[in-house]
């Protein structure tokens, strides 16, 4: 999928697969004519198992990774509920989400659970395989807004969390540290002696649980044309 509309060029993390290897892809959808239509679109390039919700009952943890098309609209049950099961089934389950455009802002909060991408009914045909193949690969396929979205959220949590553990000055410091100042720097800004600065990250470090000031810093901005790896 791609965050432009009109842009099928423009993707995050493409990946030809091997033609000599297929991949191995579980299909989690409830309803047959579905379950039909996409096996149709895949089973030329990969290993397609189609497995319903019972069959995700009572199965002991599987090791390895295991690539999931999900068609959430055709399941009986919450997403975040389906995505706890299959927490619970697969060591590391990479999860690829059919749903209809644009991808809504409630899917934020489930993306550690395993979602990796994203891609609309309209665009199953042309690009599902693809997308399993970067998912596979390690990398995710979605709108670059949505994970803006994401990083930005994420963001804020953080920094509520900084201001819940750290006094005011230990926060002042933290911050100046993620706009990435020098702890001469730092003293300069806030008028104190560099030891001070050291002693206030060392407790800084403590309270967060964090080895050193490169965990305060926030991560660097790729370009468009940059891949997203998670």
């Amino acid at each position: 999928m791609t965050a432009l509309p009109h842009s099928p060029s423009r993707r995050i993390g493409q990946q030809s697969a091997s033609s000599s290897q297929k991949l191995r892809i579980f299909l989690i959808e409830e309803n047959p004519l579905a379950a039909s239509f996409l096996k149709s679109i895949l089973c030329a390039h990969c290993d397609v198992e189609t497995l319903c919700l019972q069959a995700l009952v009572n199965h002991t943890m599987k090791s390895g990774t295991a690539i999931l098309v999900v068609d959430p609209n055709t399941l009986p049950l919450s997403v975040s509920q389906l995505l706890l099961r299959l927490q619970q089934t697969w060591e590391d389950p990479r999860i690829v989400v059919l749903d209809f455009p644009p991808a809504k802002p409630e899917w934020l909060p489930l993306l550690p659970l395993g979602i990796r991408g994203f891609v609309p009914y309209s665009e199953a045909h042309t690009h599902l395989k693809e997308a399993c193949q970067a998912v596979h690969a390690g990398k995710m396929w979605m709108p670059r807004g949505l994970l803006e979205q994401y990083v930005e959220t994420s963001r804020t949590v953080s920094r509520e969390k900084f201001n819940l553990a750290l006094t005011d000055r230990e926060s002042m410091i933290a911050e100046l540290v993620r706009q990435r100042l020098s702890n001469k720097e730092v003293a300069f800004r806030l008028q104190i002696s560099e030891s001070t600065v050291k002693f206030h990250l060392k407790n800084i470090f403590t309270k967060l649980q964090i080895h050193d000031r490169a965990e305060l810093l926030p991560p660097r901005q790729e370009s468009p044309s940059q891949r997203i790896a998670t």
